[in-house]
């Protein structure tokens, strides 16, 4: 799978040069042991098709405790020492030995000493009853790519299509949009349309993800964590250093594959570039920009010159996750879409990452493949699990790359990823193109989003990205949303600018032409760059019953202040009643407002007091017996048998309200019944049946 493409150096001629890669890592122990480095195998397994692997290696995952089978129970209930002895004599039956832990999955790599082919290993352990499961240990390869120096154009190769120069003058055919927002000094800030498009190198104006405008809400906080699971970061780049994250020890991330576990420098460019778009030190002066201007950077390199190891992979989210990061970039990916369903050793991973809360972003992959047909993962596990993000990349004409994959369900929206200008290492800067570019702008949009609003979990950050998304008719039909990134609008969409606490409004009981006022809080978020106009609506068919109280039709709320907006109940019938209270404000949520149930009911003029039938009734042994309040009152609630015998006095609420009081028969035989409710010294009785 092709993840990246072409770089093209714009700093002082210095082009970096090498394999570039799209990929997304995971985290393993402090010491890897492929930091000494790892051999590759192509060809086709067994239930596989065609991949890449690390000859003489293997994932294995041991039954877990809620295995229901014999042996697994009997495996369990035996000591540590005799666990550990059985799971020894499973390694000894296939000629293996321990390699690695991959305790975020608690399954193991296994080194193969054995001339026995892969398949047939495989075979016996995925069939042994203390096994859950077996499978290679997957590489995910880096493509290669011919570097195109600036000067001779940047058609980065992954959409097949001219992208221009890096120009940033506005093209004759585009009209020239104004600044607006906050605009960064950074100094190549002009060419990078994903940003900002103002229509330069023949794009159209406004087709970007509304950065600036976001910026005027917030620029991002370096309390926020990111990692970067890829080919690692060049963290002495003067455009990264600052926003780098480091541990207790002072390094940046770790190192899962060759060289120094405890240095995940960038050898290659691609997570460098990655690292940038999601956050590049803003307003610096200085080269580019990132989504985020401030953030922390975790540099977690799982990708080495042989590629990506799926057991690197997996300790890599290890070390993000146990550090407590919400967010991840994912920029890798199965090389060749499949209809076969995720290797177990993802799944793992990913329930593990989700039931953590961590939002993991992926490419959607570069085969120009329908990702609803046939598979490409990491991405195509936002199937089974909602914490996963799939990005397509779009192009600086709001039109989806021609490599892109895409998917109207399973790929979620799309990003800026075409000639996307960004760092590299030692100092330079260079365009990049494919959904691996595409996915860093949706992570960095997520941490801004985290940064604002610091208590949402991955459910609230992806919702809001799907709610501000635009609309682009070009993109329609290609992923969920039908459209691209809003960064602005994601972050002030109904549930970002308006603040008010989700829950029915119950107006309780009155009597026909008696009107009841409640209070709906409804709050302009303080990072609100302007007024906030809200407009109630009331719908359904008891609508009438229902009205916003005088000047609360439409009204204006300042940024940081509360509102409490009155909504008066006014019934015409003797029933209960229910609408829909409708809040809507500004333009951003005009098709999507905030909505609440409103709820009341009504007795006749004058009356206090109504007694229901019981349900169910015949019963036995316990039946409700329903009465409704429309004043304070004075309350007995009695039952009788058939010879007017009192038997029970039930406890009975006495203030404005609908009660429903149970009524326990055990104890009494098959016959008719009755129940009386007093109310302000009036009764009303009831008959009720019980049937044994």
């Amino acid at each position: 799978m092709r993840f990246c493409s072409v770089p093209v150096s714009i700093s002082t001629g210095l082009l970096f040069a090498g394999m570039v890669f799209a990929l997304l890592i995971t985290n393993v122990p402090a010491f890897a042991q492929y930091n000494a480095g790892f051999d590759t195998e192509t060809r086709t397994v067994e239930g596989y098709g065609e991949i890449t692997f690390v000859p003489g290696k293997v994932i294995v995952k041991i039954v877990g405790k809620d295995t229901q089978t014999p042996e697994a129970q009997s495996f369990w209930e035996a000591t540590e020492a005799d666990r550990d002895a059985q799971v020894d004599a499973v390694r000894q039956l296939v000629t293996a030995r321990h390699f690695d832990d991959l305790p975020f999955i608690d399954a193991e790599l296994w080194d193969l000493k054995s001339d026995q082919p892969l398949e047939e290993i495989l075979r016996e352990l995925n069939d042994h009853p203390l096994v859950e499961y077996a499978q290679p240990d997957i590489v995910y390869p880096l493509p290669e790519f011919n570097p195109i120096y600036l000067d001779e154009g940047s058609d980065e190769g992954d959409d097949n299509t001219s992208e221009g120069s890096g120009n940033s003058e506005a093209s004759e055919n585009s009209a020239a949009r104004p600044m607006s927002g906050v605009i960064p000094n950074d100094t190549r800030f002009g060419d990078m349309w994903g940003m900002f498009n103002t229509g330069q190198s023949n794009g159209i104006a406004g087709a970007d993800i509304s950065a600036t405008d976001a910026w005027a809400i917030g620029t991002g906080s370096r309390n926020v964590v990111i990692a970067i699971l890829d080919s690692g970061i060049d963290y002495n780049h003067p455009d990264l250093n600052a926003n780098m994250w480091t541990n207790e020890n002072g390094n940046y991330g770790a190192n899962f594959v060759e060289g120094s576990p405890t240095d995940p420098i960038d050898t290659n460019g691609h997570g460098t570039h990655v690292a940038g778009t999601v956050g590049a030190v803003g307003n610096n002066g200085l080269g580019v920009v990132g989504v985020m201007w401030e953030v922390s950077l975790m540099a977690v390199k799982v990708c080495g010159s042989g590629g990506c190891p799926q057991s690197s992979i997996v300790n890599g989210l290890n070390y993000a996750v146990s550090r407590g990061v919400k967010i991840s970039n994912n920029s890798y990916g199965s090389p060749n879409p499949t209809s076969s369903g995720p290797p177990p050793a993802y799944r793992s991973m990913m329930q593990s990452a989700e039931e953590a809360g961590h939002l993991y972003v992926a490419a959607s992959g570069n085969e120009n493949n329908d990702n609803d047909i046939l598979n490409v993962y990491p991405a195509n596990l936002m199937k089974e699990y909602e914490n996963v993000i799939s990005v397509g990349n779009s192009t600086r004409l709001d039109q989806r790359a021609n490599s892109s994959c895409y998917g109207d369900q399973t790929v979620h929206f799309f990003a800026p990823g075409s000639s996307i200008l960004s760092t590299v290492p030692n100092g330079a800067y260079a365009f990049f193109g494919g959904t691996s570019m595409a996915s860093p702008h949706v992570a960095g949009l997520a941490g801004l989003i985290l940064s604002i609003y610091p208590d949402s979990d991955y459910k609230q950050i992806k919702d809001r990205m799907m709610d501000g998304a635009d609309f682009v008719p070009s993109l329609s039909g290609l992923s969920i949303t039908d459209g691209r990134i809003n960064a602005f609008a994601s972050l002030l969409n109904q549930n970002a600018v308006i603040s008010v606490e989700m829950q029915d409004y119950d107006f309780s009981v009155s009597n026909i032409g008696t009107s009841r006022t409640l209070s709906v809080p409804i709050t302009n978020d303080a990072i609100a760059v302007d007024n906030l106009v809200v407009e109630l609506l009331i719908e359904g068919s008891d609508r009438t019953n229902f009205s916003p109280g005088p000047g609360f039709e439409k009204f204006t709320v300042e940024p940081g202040e509360t509102v409490n907006a009155r909504i008066r109940y006014l019934p015409r019938s003797a029933r209960p009643h229910t609408a829909t209270l409708q809040i809507y404000h500004n333009s951003t949520a005009m098709d999507n407002p905030v909505e609440m149930q409103l709820l009341g009911e009504s007795l006749e003029a004058e009356q206090v007091m109504r007694l229901e039938q019981n349900y169910p009734n015949p019963f036995n042994p316990v039946t409700t017996i329903p009465y409704v309040l429309a004043e304070p009152s004075e309350v007995t609630l009695e039952v009788f048998n058939s010879v007017g015998q009192r038997i029970a006095v039930l406890p009975a609420g006495e203030d404005v309200g609908r009660y429903a009081v149970p009524f326990d028969a055990t104890n009494y035989p098959s016959g008719l019944y009755f129940y009386r409710l007093i109310v302000n010294g009036e009764a009303m009785t009831r008959k009720m049946l019980i049937v044994k």
